[in-house]
């Protein structure tokens, strides 16, 4: 970690801790924001900051790369801006909802590409941003911003102006954070940590696409993506063009690319697989997971180890297709099994999977009993009501 925070291309040492300076600041923008009638009195107590903190950072090992270099994380929780952040994130989420390329998650991206068919001289492949978020320009951030406030505005009574100084106090005075003692200045990119950061980073990944298929002669017949991952098929011949492309639209942000190997493809939790030029999708499990779930014998409540077995069984079974359903059934037996589960019980969610389906259309019968809850008054209150309206 002090290797990293080390590089001054990157970083640079503070003199002075500027939490005091950032928590004054954001106070002063939330009382503005109360006194326009923006926001409550609820929302301004919840958008104040009197005891903050400034953002940690710590690293996590890659275990599956050589050497196990870290990943920097940087925790905002309790940071000056912190709260904020989450007011915005509130108004920008708007705009991704009408994202054309993006996925919440394998299952919905395993519904969009079902029953794609893929030609011959067509190839599956993915690309991926370098270091997305400390490749993103302040400056391009929030031009890209300004340029969406027509379908901002309606979620929220601020005007232009003063929503994109708080969007900048969010991700460009709050760069920092403190390590070893030290307090460090990130100097360019998007703040690590900051909740602001990964849905500002989904509006620019869109505003790049659009633009990548704009440029391209030979679009991708199928584009899609989840945060800054992307999948697509493509003309084999058109690979390196393409790749070429996104590498252009920005000075920063450059993009890798992975190309299928003998028709297959790993992509979220889920293989891409090509058979006979269509598309089925498998469970993909990383070479390096350990495989380890809650203990069947940890002193966790029982409901809450059952549901996580549940929860493993039929995500891996909702991503995959029928065709590989019994070797993911295996491997599912072998990793609860690894975790102390009993037989019995492991059998008995796998079998659910594949009940329940049936189960809930049965209960959708128009003559189902509904049960309601009631308020109970104590009659005691009601004849005592009722003697102080005589009175």
């Amino acid at each position: 970690m002090q290797t990293i925070v080390n590089d001054i291309s990157t970083y640079k040492v503070l003199k002075r801790d500027p939490t005091n300076r950032l928590q004054d600041k954001n106070n002063e923008l939330v009382e503005k924001l109360f006194s326009n009638k923006i926001i409550d009195v609820k929302e301004k107590n919840a958008l104040l900051c009197k005891t903050a903190n400034p953002p940690r950072i710590y690293g996590l090992p890659k275990i599956h790369k050589e050497e196990n270099p870290l990943t920097p994380i940087c925790s905002s929780v309790n940071s000056p801006s912190y709260n904020l952040c989450k007011y915005v994130v509130k108004i920008l989420k708007k705009v991704t909802m009408s994202s054309v390329y993006n996925v919440q998650d394998a299952i919905e991206f395993k519904n969009k590409i079902k029953d794609t068919y893929v030609y011959d001289d067509e190839s599956l492949v993915s690309f991926d941003v370098v270091s997305l978020f400390p490749s993103i320009l302040v400056d391009l951030a929030l031009e890209i911003i300004a340029s969406k406030w027509e379908d901002m505005k309606e979620y929220t009574y601020m005007s232009k102006e003063l929503f994109l100084t708080v969007v900048k106090f969010c991700i460009k005075e709050n760069r920092y954070f403190k390590y070893n003692n030290k307090i460090y200045e990130q100097r360019s990119g998007m703040p690590m940590g900051s909740p602001s950061s990964p849905v500002i980073a989904d509006i620019i990944m869109e505003e790049l696409l659009k633009k990548f298929e704009q440029e391209s002669v030979n679009k991708p017949r199928l584009l899609t993506k989840y945060v800054d991952d992307l999948f697509a098929i493509v003309k084999t011949e058109d690979t390196n063009d393409m790749l070429t492309i996104l590498n252009g639209l920005s000075k920063s942000i450059k993009f890798t690319i992975e190309v299928e190997k003998e028709g297959k493809l790993p992509f979220l939790d889920t293989l891409v697989i090509r058979r006979n030029n269509e598309i089925t999708i498998d469970w993909y499990k990383k070479p390096t997971a350990s495989g380890r779930l809650v203990n069947f014998n940890s002193k966790q409540e029982r409901r809450i180890i059952v549901n996580i077995a549940n929860n493993f069984v039929r995500r891996v079974l909702s991503i995959s297709d029928r065709i590989y359903h019994n070797k993911n059934i295996f491997n599912i037996k072998k990793t609860l099994e690894d975790n102390d589960f009993p037989g019995k019980l492991i059998k008995n969610l796998i079998q659910n999977y594949y009940v329940r389906p049936n189960e809930e259309k049965k209960n959708d019968d128009s003559n189902k009993k509904i049960y309601k809850t009631a308020t109970y008054v104590c009659p005691r209150v009601i004849r005592e009501n009722q003697m102080f309206q005589s009175i």
